[in-house]
């Protein structure tokens, strides 16, 4: 039995091992995938404020095109 007992001993060692590795490479999938989310988010931010400021422009380029207008039919 002591036979027996040093290969489930040896299996258990193995299988822990294995067991531990694939615990690391879900860690490491699971860093990866969240810095990838994180990066895609701020890039998201990034393009709507973008957006923003462009809209914002516009309205400015057409509240002053009213205002030429208005000037230029007064005058």
């Amino acid at each position: 039995m002591n036979k027996q007992n040093a290969g489930i001993k040896a299996f258990d060692e193995k299988a822990s091992g294995e067991l531990q590795k694939a615990k690391s490479q879900v860690e490491e999938a699971g860093a990866y995938a969240k810095e990838k989310a994180s990066q895609a988010e701020s890039n998201a931010i990034k393009d709507l404020k973008n957006k923003r400021q462009e809209m914002d422009k516009k309205l400015q380029d057409l509240k002053t095109a009213h205002q030429d207008k208005g000037s230029a039919t007064q005058g």
